[in-house]
């Protein structure tokens, strides 16, 4: 699902985490992880609203989660006022490095090690462990998913209250990057973010193939399933195994069953 509101968790992030460092005292790091403490709304925004839009068309998705967008800028606007904010300065973490005899701030830099720490960090969630594995099982094939005891829909209610977790702990740790907190931030992140996404585009599935000459096939890399290649079939009579099934299990005979 294309979520335009996402900008928005980012921009509520944001806001909490100036909450924190400036009227309750806490340090950076309290106000980083406090940051996601919209988590609620997410769950409201995705239980309520988005589960019933994800079989529509793209256009009344994108309606929708523009509505959001003017929803939470105004409910900014109301909690903390249309005007600019401007965030506390971080001592432990200012100065700057000389690096190739510029100088940067220590700040920024600390800022470009944690996306990759993170892009790591999610590739070894989807890709080696048992639930990225139901996540992109469930996101490739959701009938099939459900169809072996996978709880679709509680499932991506948790993919995407992580996303939004994500994303508002992004907006907390760029407080004092960004300089000024402004209700509209959330639409220029989201703006940013989308732009990446067309120009660099999402990476292709793995399995998924193209040979000049043949048809487009689907190979089973990390099947959530065990492998069925040489499990029996049964008689009808139940008098046991009748023969053994030649080859590896194709999606279209188990969606034909």
């Amino acid at each position: 699902m294309l979520n335009f509101a996402h900008g928005s968790f980012y921009m509520l992030g944001a806001y909490c985490c100036f909450t924190v460092l400036s009227h309750l005292g806490a340090g950076y790091w309290a106000g980083s992880c406090s940051a996601p403490g919209g988590l609620r709304a997410g769950y409201v925004v995705e239980r309520f609203f988005l589960r019933h839009v994800y079989r529509i068309a793209l256009p009344y998705q994108l309606l929708l989660t523009f509505a959001f967008v003017l929803i939470f800028d105004n409910l900014v606007k109301i909690v903390w006022g249309g005007g600019a904010l401007s965030p506390p300065q971080l001592s432990f973490l200012g100065g700057s490095i000389p690096i190739l005899g510029r100088k940067y701030p220590v700040y920024n830099l600390f800022i470009i090690a944690m996306g990759p720490a993170v892009a790591l960090g999610l590739h070894l969630l989807l890709e080696r462990t048992w639930y990225g594995k139901i996540i992109r099982a469930a996101s490739s094939d959701r009938e099939m998913a459900s169809a072996i005891g996978v709880r679709v829909p509680t499932l991506f209610t948790g993919v995407f209250v992580f996303g939004i977790w994500l994303g508002a702990l992004g907006g907390g740790l760029a407080v004092p990057y960004v300089g000024l907190l402004t209700p509209g931030m959330g639409e220029t992140i989201i703006i940013e973010a989308f732009i990446v996404a067309v120009i660099g585009g999402w990476k292709p599935k793995r399995g998924v193939r193209r040979r000049p000459g043949h048809r487009r096939h689907v190979r089973l890399r990390d099947p959530v399933l065990p492998d069925l290649r040489h499990v029996p079939h049964l008689h009808p009579d139940g008098g046991g195994p009748a023969r053994e099934t030649a080859g590896p299990l194709r999606r279209d005979a188990v969606r034909r069953r």
